[in-house]
């Protein structure tokens, strides 16, 4: 199967509410690309408080993973920041000093360290269903 990886930075929510508005956000996430992708399976991956992944991000440098979706910490497909959905093709570009790294690697550097430290960072998995993997 291949896998869609969604990272939600939510604030101003405790962690069941967060989850909760998570669920909501990947629905709406599917619907606004229909007609799209068949999604088999989906499910909360992982979560943090930013703080804590804060301490543990470094700055992206470059990646050779030919992967438009690859960052520092893994694939992810979509961000929800700020109340809307960046992607690769739909994101800010780079710094002068870029270090190599893609303008995807740099809004999602950014997304998760302009989070307030008690911000939730919420990573859901879409499954899409095989015949849309070839």
């Amino acid at each position: 199967m291949t896998r869609c990886s969604l990272l939600m930075i939510i604030e101003d929510h405790d962690l069941p509410a967060a989850v909760e508005h998570c669920a909501d956000l990947a629905a709406d996430y599917r619907r606004s690309f229909a007609p799209g992708p068949t999604v088999a399976h989906q499910e909360l991956y992982a979560f943090g408080a930013a703080g804590r992944i804060q301490e543990k991000i470094r700055p992206p440098r470059r990646r050779d993973s030919g992967d438009a979706a690859d960052t520092e910490l893994g694939p992810v497909h979509a961000i929800w920041v700020s109340g809307r959905w960046l992607s690769p093709g739909s994101c800010p570009p780079a710094p002068a000093e870029d270090n190599g790294a893609t303008a995807w690697q740099w809004t999602h550097y950014d997304a998760v360290t302009g989070a307030s430290p008690a911000a939730w960072l919420v990573l859901w998995d879409l499954e899409l269903a095989e015949e849309l993997a070839a």
